[in-house]
């Protein structure tokens, strides 16, 4: 088995006030040394953001590598458990989010999974990625998306394509972008290397730049992320206490057990709170405001919303 390249070593996390660490992995498909360039020029050359953007990581992880140790298994394993359940997955929070943005009764609706859509449609993993819809056919509820094809309503359409192109021949590159300009600011700085990706001709027109990479966007995302993606030199796993939030939070009182919990299980409700995604509720959030969401959640009085 092949080892992680780490390029630009971890330094650890940061305690600077304002800080974000934002992991951006490209997919297996990509010319991974020509989009790096790209992005890190698009970056060096952007008047705010060369001076307050460093990268922070760099390495290149082997398909082999990744199969062996199931990383795409364990960071898409809730989307995969619903791919697979499909209507039997959903909570009743997401039952009545269901009716109320397709207008139609969830009882009689015809819900599937991805893995047995396929088999329904005729289609293989990728033929089911590229199914187009238009956008009211479309809808993501607590992180799950939904495809409606004719009167089907296909769950996480992606997974088997994703799970598919993730093999021993497919290497991953991860790089962690460590900025204060927040996700805001950080959005737009992805917006520029999204065109300069496209001008390039990396990116086709009408291809979703999500197709060519992910980024984190938000701080929980940021250590799902980087309990994928994050090895030292030594091809060892980083420690979660050394991962930036969840070092801030660890020293605010949020331990690691409930932090792994809540990243094994996302839908969560506390008392007097309705049902939330954690991933959603936090989205592009400061650090700061992250933990104040959160220490409600976590606390003794919360309580999963779903162990799925």
């Amino acid at each position: 088995m092949r080892m992680p390249s780490v390029l630009v070593p971890y330094s650890g996390p940061c305690r600077e006030r304002g800080c974000q660490d934002i992991f951006v992995c490209l997919r297996p498909e990509t010319n991974g040394v020509l989009v790096e360039s790209i992005m890190l020029k698009a970056i060096r050359s952007d008047p705010e953001a060369k001076d307050r953007v460093s990268l922070a990581y760099l390495a290149n992880l082997p398909g082999d590598f990744i199969s062996g140790n199931r990383v795409i298994e364990e960071h898409y394993a809730l989307k995969r458990s619903f791919a697979e359940l499909g209507k039997a997955a959903f909570t009743p929070w997401m039952r009545s989010a269901f009716e109320a943005r397709f207008d139609t009764s969830f009882e009689n609706a015809r819900i599937t999974g991805a893995f047995e859509a396929m088999g329904i449609l005729g289609l293989d993993a990728d033929g089911l990625f590229r199914l187009w819809v238009p956008e009211d056919s479309f809808a993501v509820i607590h992180g799950q998306s939904i495809k409606k094809s004719g009167d089907l309503f296909i769950v996480n359409y992606d997974i088997p394509s994703l799970l598919h192109r993730n093999t021993a021949a497919t290497d991953v590159a991860a790089m962690i972008f460590r900025t204060d300009l927040g996700y805001a600011g950080f959005g737009r700085l992805v917006r520029r290397m999204e065109g300069a990706l496209l001008d390039a001709g990396v990116i086709k027109e009408g291809v979703p730049p999500s197709y060519v990479f992910h980024y984190s966007k938000g701080p929980l995302e940021q250590v799902l992320d980087a309990e994928g993606y994050l090895y030292d030199k030594d091809s060892s796993h980083t420690p979660m206490d050394q991962i930036s939030f969840a070092a801030y939070l660890v020293e605010r009182g949020i331990g690691l057990p409930a932090l792994k919990r809540c990243l094994a299980h996302p839908i969560v409700r506390s008392r007097g709170r309705e049902e939330a995604y954690i991933f959603d509720l936090t989205l592009r959030d400061s650090y700061e405001a992250a933990y104040r969401k959160l220490r409600g959640l976590l606390s003794p009085a919360a309580s999963r919303g779903s162990g799925t």
